[in-house]
C-alpha cells in the first residue's frame, strides 16, 4: 500500500492516491490480457484472440489518462523529492505496462495468422515460460502495490529463470528449423512468441527497478538489486 506523507493540501493527497489507483487498475488489465493470450496459445476456445487484441485499446487509453494526470499534477503542484519520484515511477511503470500490452497484442495477431499447435513439445515448454512471465508480472504488481523493496528484489531475480527457459527453447527451435527447412515460417512464429515472453519478464524487472528508485531515491546500480 502506498504511504505518502500528508500534505497541507488534502486534494493533493487524493490526487496522488487516484493516480496510484489508475496505475494498479492498468496493471490488472494488462495481467488479464496476458493471461488471456496464453489461453489463446493453448487453444482455449473460450477466449477469442480478436477480443484480446481489441482490449489493447483500453490499455492504451489508460496510459494516456495516467500521462495526463501526471502532467496535471506536475503543473499544479510542482512536486519535489519523494513526490516527484512517485510521479516519475508512475509514468515509467505505465509505459512498461503499455509495452507489455503491445506485446500481448502482437502475440495474438501472430497466432491468428500462424498455426503453432502442431509443435506439442515446444508448445508445452512455451506455456511453462508463459506461466513464469505471468507470475513475474503479477508479483511485480504486488510489490508495487505494497511498495515493498525486499519483495521487488526477489521478483527482479526471477527474470533469470525466464532467460534460462528462453535460451533453452531458442536452441531447441533452432534445431527444429534446421531439420525442417520447409516449415521455417511456423518455427519463426514460435521463436517470436518465446522472445515476446522473455521481454515481458524484462519489463516486469524494470517495474521492480522503478520501485527501487522511488524508495531509495536513485536507480539501482549493478549489484544493488540482486536477491
Amino acid at each position: 500500500m502506498l504511504e505518502q506523507k500528508k500534505h497541507t493540501s488534502g486534494q493533493f493527497d487524493l490526487d496522488m492516491q487516484h493516480l496510484f489507483s489508475l496505475l494498479l487498475t492498468m496493471g490488472k488489465l494488462v495481467e488479464q490480457q496476458l493471461t488471456n493470450a496464453m489461453r489463446v496459445i493453448r487453444g482455449d476456445e473460450g477466449v477469442d484472440a480478436q477480443a484480446v487484441i481489441k482490449g489493447d485499446k483500453q490499455v492504451n487509453a489508460m496510459e494516456v489518462a495516467i500521462d495526463e494526470a501526471c502532467v496535471t499534477l506536475i503543473a499544479r503542484r510542482q512536486p519535489v523529492a519523494q513526490d516527484l519520484r512517485f510521479i516519475i515511477t508512475v509514468l515509467k511503470t505505465a509505459s512498461e505496462l503499455e509495452r507489455i500490452g503491445d506485446t500481448v497484442d502482437k502475440l495474438c495477431r501472430t497466432l491468428l495468422h500462424n498455426d503453432i499447435a502442431k509443435e506439442h513439445v515446444v508448445l508445452e515448454k512455451m506455456q511453462l515460460m508463459a506461466q513464469q512471465a505471468i507470475a513475474m508480472l503479477h508479483n511485480s504488481l504486488n510489490a508495487l502495490n505494497e511498495m515493498d523493496l525486499n519483495y521487488a528484489i526477489e521478483v527482479y531475480a526471477q527474470d533469470q529463470q525466464i532467460d534460462q527457459q528462453y535460451r533453452a527453447l531458442k536452441s531447441e527451435i533452432t534445431d527444429l528449423m534446421r531439420a525442417n527447412p520447409d516449415e521455417l515460417e511456423r518455427f519463426i512464429t514460435v521463436l517470436m512468441c518465446t522472445r515476446a515472453l522473455e521481454r515481458i519478464g524484462d519489463r516486469s524487472q524494470n517495474i521492480c527497478e522503478f520501485i527501487y528508485y522511488y524508495l531509495k531515491g536513485h536507480f539501482p546500480r549493478h549489484n544493488d538489486i540482486q536477491a
